[in-house]
């Protein structure tokens, strides 16, 4: 278990060098130094992660032959989308074993995490890269290879590119299916929402999708006292633990606080003079920017990806109605890139060094809060029995952790 906690907490102090300008010349050496070690953390694990056994599967029984035919949970049934089944076939032709495939895949997305990092904010690559890493599971799965294909398709609908927008979203599907549904949003989330309607908006899904929370609101205020404060406190309390994914009308209300934040800063800092700015240092950025200005750039960026962040919890709360829609939750999971974009776009944004330190404090308590909510509540709760202990390829794996779908 101390694996992971030393892990995480020695990427975050490292993280902090950044904010002393004396050591920012080290930056990207601690970006590319953390990416080395990620990928080997997660690569040379065995028999970890959720859904191990039928990828291991896929990538034991695939062949050339079955790329477009392989069976995902036995004969006959579901079949595994092709180039997820092409990846797999491709490197245990040229390698031979499992481990290569997960080095392999999870240096490419960490090394994209790393890229557009660098891309969107050269101020503080290191900042972002991390909160990237600590808001993505802690061992992908293949919708993080698909994530991967998505974030290029939304840089480049940033860029007003969208057939090569539209191209990665294709290509992204045929490692998750459920990358499709990006066609429609890499459009959407280009639009700059009014504050206005986004709050009524934000506000009226609240409400629709946390009608009972809303309801026992009403009964507290109805009969406000001591008593009845404490017997709803109680009641949330137990409803929040036994539903855990299931979120309430505050908590919505709390991101929505965060989503019109990065739209007062996408509205307002478009009118501060390019010049302040001018510091965008990428090789490729004329490549891929479309004539676009260094802060045009920035604020396109700002306005999509505060877009996709509100976009994530919609589908969180979509997904809490229970039913069929929990499957419907999976799609949350590209999104995850959405906060860490948004949020440092905004501090690079911000030119005021006290409200900047402001930032910094909430760039703080968010990294803990997603640490320590997300991860070691999964470490010890819900995945504890996958995750713990950590097995390597190197150590001798008792029979009954490795299965076969």
């Amino acid at each position: 278990m101390w694996i992971y906690i030393v892990l995480y907490m020695l990427l975050f102090l490292t993280t902090m060098c950044e904010v002393s300008e004396r050591t920012k010349k080290y930056n990207l050496f601690f970006i590319y130094f953390w990416v080395v070690v990620f990928t080997l953390f997660r690569g040379l694990r065995w028999s970890t992660g959720t859904d191990w056994a039928q990828y291991q599967a896929c990538f034991d029984r695939a062949g050339w032959d079955s790329i477009f035919s392989y069976y995902r949970y036995g004969l006959y049934t579901e079949v595994m989308e092709f180039g997820y089944v092409f990846i797999n076939v491709l490197i245990k032709t040229i390698f031979g074993h499992y481990t290569f495939f997960l080095i392999i895949t999870n240096l490419i997305i960490l090394l994209n995490f790393a890229y557009f990092s660098r891309k969107y904010v050269p101020r503080n690559p290191l900042l972002t890269f991390s909160l990237l890493v600590v808001y993505n599971p802690i061992f992908p799965v293949r919708q993080d290879i698909a994530m991967v294909l998505l974030l290029w398709a939304c840089h480049f609908s940033i860029c007003k590119r969208y057939i090569l927008s539209m191209a990665f979203v294709l290509l992204a599907s045929t490692i998750h299916d459920m990358s499709i549904i990006f066609i429609p949003l890499c459009l959407f989330f280009c639009v700059n929402i009014r504050l206005s309607w986004l709050f009524v908006i934000s506000l009226l899904f609240a409400l629709f999708v946390n009608v009972e929370s809303l309801l026992n609101l009403l009964d507290l205020l109805g009969g406000l006292s001591f008593g009845a404060v404490s017997e709803m406190s109680t009641l949330y309390l137990e409803n929040v633990t036994s539903e855990p994914i299931k979120m309430s009308i505050f908590r919505y209300l709390y991101v929505a606080v965060f989503v019109l934040m990065f739209k007062y800063y996408y509205n307002v800092r478009g009118r501060i003079p390019e010049k302040l700015y001018a510091t965008f240092p990428s090789a490729l950025q004329e490549k891929f920017s479309n004539g676009l200005s260094h802060l045009e750039m920035k604020l396109r960026a700002l306005n999509f990806y505060t877009n996709a962040y509100l976009c994530m919890f919609l589908v969180y709360f979509l997904s809490g109605l229970g039913g069929p829609m929990v499957g419907f939750g999976r799609l949350a999971h590209f999104f995850f890139p959405s906060f860490p974009f948004a949020f440092m776009i905004m501090y690079s944004l911000e030119y005021s060094e006290k409200y900047r330190r402001i930032l910094l404090g909430i760039f703080v308590l968010f990294f803990m809060y997603q640490f320590f909510r997300f991860q070691i509540i999964d470490l010890f709760g819900l995945y504890e029995g996958i995750y713990n202990p950590y097995y390597t390829v190197f150590e001798t794996i008792p029979k009954s952790r490795i299965e076969v779908w």
